[in-house]
């Protein structure tokens, strides 16, 4: 099944194959690109950064809790152009106290909003300023953090979706 590693953005020509692949076979529920074949949307590339370097798949040290995390998309359509006026959402898996974890989900805008530079350019940003997801506050605790990026399109049908992971060690 085709899968997509976050921080490797798609070539367009792999979009399209991907978009034609899904529309001929469909996917099951647990496949990352569950429910796409209904989709006209389809995201291309999603990164977290600090400081400017990629976070994923990186083992960070706990005191180098300095810099903003920032999660960024973009999203094509089925045309391979930029897909503003969508939405990017990005569900997370992060540490908590003792054997808790913390779950939930955040939008990303394309609005000149939360780090987005160009509004309406179908770059989808949030910087986490205030460390409430990042593996890079003061109170971010040592463990594995995943995010999973998806976009939704007008009709509610999801895109394919890109995951981020990376370990904070003690």
């Amino acid at each position: 099944m085709f899968r997509v590693r976050f921080g490797r953005p798609l070539s367009f020509a792999a979009v399209g194959a991907a978009a034609a692949f899904l529309t001929m076979t469909g996917c099951n529920s647990g496949d990352d690109l569950a429910g796409v074949e209904n989709s006209k949307i389809v995201l291309a590339e999603a990164t977290a950064k600090v400081n400017g370097d990629s976070i994923d798949g990186q083992t960070i040290r706990t005191g180098h809790n300095d810099g903003t995390v920032r999660f960024e998309a973009h999203l094509v359509d089925h045309r391979n152009n930029p897909a503003p006026a969508h939405k990017v959402r990005v569900e997370f898996d992060i540490p908590g106290m003792g054997m808790m974890h913390h779950t939930g989900m955040f939008m990303l805008h394309d609005d000149g909003t939360h780090g987005d530079l160009v509004p309406h350019d179908g770059v989808y940003c949030y910087e986490d300023v205030s460390s409430q997801y990042g593996c890079h506050g003061p109170s971010a605790r040592p463990g594995d953090y995943h995010y999973e990026f998806c976009g939704i399109d007008h009709n509610g049908h999801e895109s394919n979706r890109i995951m981020v992971n990376t370990v904070l060690a003690p």
